[in-house]
């Protein structure tokens, strides 16, 4: 609850009757353990090192995505000497950055110890050794922004980046339209990584940070690995791939369940019965302002803003029906020109009518 919603220790030790300390010895004993199991990419197989990840991709004949995220933090204290490492050259706030690493779906397989947010994308990669971990490991193929430029020569062409312009100006018409579709065909493949850390933001705890930055690396790793784990089990989209070897998988998930469709909720005016039952303070009948006149002509008390005199039955959420109350206490309310609109809590669809009077 406190990584998935960012619920304060407060609230948590008020929900299982504890001492607040209780919750953050017992978070902070947990946290470390979360952010040591890695991301789940099968039921039986995880990954908690970029080696691992290199690993897994080289192996399959895989394609992995590559980009740096940023969360938000509180400033560091005044007169600390670090303190403008972590302001972000590209959003000019305090931050931490991440290296998130996916598949070619999306689903998460790595996300690194956080760096200040002042640090280049492609220096957390090189601090990284993903340079000699591609360099010296098997072909594969791994897809990133115009961030991570430069990596490619030095990894044999193993990070993809999008085509560099040759022509800055006055380039001839076909090459526009070339450089174009080259870049958009790598756009297309590269928005999964995006996607992907959509899901992690979906995560309070990485909206923005308010605790100590020395937990975010493990923050980041223990939501990484929760994640993973449901897109795992819940989806099953790695885990069937792997069971059928990468060819289209025909194995029967399980029976599919079906709900009945929600019923809409109808919002009721509670009859003058259940009002005077439950004690309401304008149950009483006083008269009306005098000078008034209900609605649709006729003496007597107010009648309800319904289309016909008697009202017509809603069906509560119980399955109990009660019809729209007839006569009701009128309340105070707001003047708004000529229409006075009830104020009472009790019966919102009541109103008024004065007549104008004469200046």
């Amino acid at each position: 609850m406190s990584l998935r919603h960012g619920i304060t220790h407060d609230v948590l030790a008020c929900w299982f009757g504890v001492d607040r300390s209780t919750i953050t010895r017992a978070i902070g004993e947990v946290r470390p353990l979360l952010a040591q199991r890695g991301c789940t990419v099968a039921p039986d197989v995880r990954l908690r090192t970029l080696a691992e990840v290199v690993e897994y991709l080289g192996v399959g004949g895989r394609t992995g995505i590559i980009d740096g995220t940023e969360i938000r933090v509180r400033r560091p204290t005044a007169g600390r000497k670090d303190r403008d490492r972590f302001v972000s050259g590209k959003t000019k706030q305090n931050a931490v950055k991440s290296m998130v690493l996916t598949d070619a779906e999306g689903c998460l397989l790595f996300c690194s110890p956080v760096r200040p947010g002042s640090c280049a994308d492609i220096t957390q990669a090189r601090q990284l050794s993903l340079v000699q971990l591609l360099d010296g490991g098997p072909f594969m193929e791994i897809l990133a922004d115009a961030g991570y430029q430069g990596i490619g020569a030095q990894t044999g062409g193993r990070v993809v980046t999008p085509p560099h312009r040759k022509f800055k100006k006055n380039a001839p018409a076909w090459y526009e339209e070339r450089h174009e579709q080259q870049r958009k065909a790598h756009s297309s493949r590269r928005i999964r990584v995006e996607h992907g850390i959509a899901h992690l933001k979906n995560w309070r705890a990485l909206t923005r940070h308010l605790g100590r930055r020395e937990h975010m690396s493990d923050i980041v790793r223990a939501v990484a690995g929760l994640l993973s784990h449901q897109q795992t089990t819940t989806l099953g989209g790695n885990a069937a791939h792997l069971a059928c070897h990468g060819q289209p998988c025909t194995r029967s998930l399980g029976p599919v369940v079906t709900f009945p469709p929600a019923r809409r909720r109808l919002a009721r005016t509670p009859s003058l019965s259940s009002s005077l039952e439950r004690g309401h303070p304008h149950a009483a009948l006083p008269n009306r302002p005098r000078g008034s006149s209900p609605i649709g002509g006729g003496s007597g008390a107010l009648r309800s803003h319904a289309p016909d005199a008697a009202g017509p039955a809603l069906r509560a959420d119980d399955g109990n029906s009660r019809a729209w109350p007839t006569e009701a206490a009128p309340c105070r309310g707001r003047r708004l020109g000529t229409v006075r609109l009830s104020a009472c809590s009790g019966h919102p669809a009541l109103k008024w009518y004065e007549p104008a009077r004469a200046r």
